[in-house]
């Protein structure tokens, strides 16, 4: 298959758009079944500047490429109490699969399946959900992935869903006091092996992550959720006599403002550190840290077939040298996109997404960055 993969795609997400329509929607006695899906194509130009010193030196790369992914969920109620949800996706999930203009295997179009988990609710109050979980991004979560994957804190080039494309698997237990109150704990296994091999030099097991967020409704327009995020890492640090374990803290809070239907507007802030991941400072008694920040804003307008989002945020990076600072560096992150909407299953429009990155270190005046643009039209759909 070559270039008439897109078309292929396109027409095989609308057949699915229109068969989810036209099934029998009445409901049967016992399980009741649920499908939904949506998908995402990007054709666009993109611009990469990878520079030492000075941006006009720097290693450029410009392409034009199709992005794309989508998902396909489907779930079983077993009446009120318990229920079961699968999600299907591309690849890569929420990063993007980049459409190939060349022949490629069967294999990498295989769906993978990123969640497949139960829920049980005992009452109105309590709720248990357990397998493969879907855990949505916020801020900070997307600042523990920048941390987690070396990606950069960012909120639209690089964030929590293209790093783990919502995926957890763990057990999340669930209080909804109210209409107005609902917690969440979240305790998820990080690793990506459990395997033993002390012969590997970086072996990995039993990283645990915990998660603690909540959802506040502040009257019947906004809306506060302040997350917690601890994750532990194997690898240990000393100090002295004494091994320590590194530990990735992340901690801030969203907040959505619904002023009307046609205008909404998003705020996220976030904090988080880390001691001593992957160090032995045995000899010296030192110890390295890191301490990040972002900060994001998202309005978003309706009117008529028109949808416009925007969005920018700003990350700051320190890592530090016993107590001293080392390499601080700055992220930027914008994106505009005004689509227009087709009907209820589809919008399409153009887009423009920037990522700027910079480093420095304290005892040099030479400068680094990366920066990153990327221009086109968006398709934009849901079933």
């Amino acid at each position: 298959m070559n270039i008439f993969k897109l078309p292929l795609l396109v027409a095989a997400v609308f057949t699915a758009a229109v068969f989810a329509q036209s099934a029998d929607k009445e409901e049967k006695s016992g399980a009741k079944l649920r499908f939904s899906g949506d998908f995402y194509i990007n054709p666009a130009y993109e611009m990469q500047n990878d520079w030492q010193d000075k941006p006009e030196d720097g290693d450029k790369l410009d392409a034009f490429n199709v992005l794309y992914n989508w998902n396909t969920s489907f779930g079983v109620d077993f009446g009120d109490k318990f229920s079961l949800d699968f999600r299907l996706s591309n690849k890569a999930g929420y990063e993007c699969d980049n459409l190939a203009f060349k022949n490629g295997s069967v294999k990498e179009l295989l769906p993978y399946l990123p969640n497949a988990y139960f829920t049980w609710k005992a009452g109105e109050v309590f709720s248990l959900s357990g397998g493969l979980l879907e855990v949505s991004d916020n801020t900070v979560l997307n600042l523990a992935a920048g941390y987690e994957t070396g990606g950069g804190l960012y909120t639209s080039f690089a964030n929590w869903a293209t790093a783990y494309n919502n995926s957890q698997g763990g057990l999340k237990i669930g209080f909804d006091f109210s209409e107005n109150f609902s917690l969440r704990l979240t305790a998820a296994l990080a690793s990506e092996t459990n395997t033993f091999d002390y012969a590997e030099e970086d072996y990995i097991h039993n990283e645990f992550r915990f998660i603690l967020d909540a959802d506040i409704a502040l009257g019947e327009k906004v809306t506060l959720s302040p997350v917690f995020q601890s994750r532990s890492y194997w690898q240990n640090y000393t100090v002295g006599d004494k091994k320590k374990n590194s530990i990735l803290l992340a901690y801030g809070t969203d907040l959505n403002v619904e002023f009307s239907e046609s205008v909404n507007l998003g705020l996220g802030l976030a904090f988080g550190n880390i001691k001593g991941k992957g160090l032995d400072v045995e000899t010296n008694g030192e110890k390295n840290s890191a301490f990040g920040f972002l900060a994001g804003v998202n309005p978003e307008f309706t009117f008529g077939v028109n949808e416009v989002a925007a969005g920018y945020s700003f990350g700051r990076a320190s890592d530090q040298h016993d107590k001293k600072k080392d390499l601080t560096t700055m992220y930027h992150d914008m994106y505009l996109c005004w689509l227009f909407r087709v009907n209820d299953y589809l919008a399409l429009g153009p887009s423009a997404y920037a990522a700027i990155e910079t480093s420095k270190t304290d005892n040099s005046d030479v400068k680094s960055g990366y920066n990153w643009q990327r221009f086109g039209i968006e398709f934009v759909g849901s079933f």
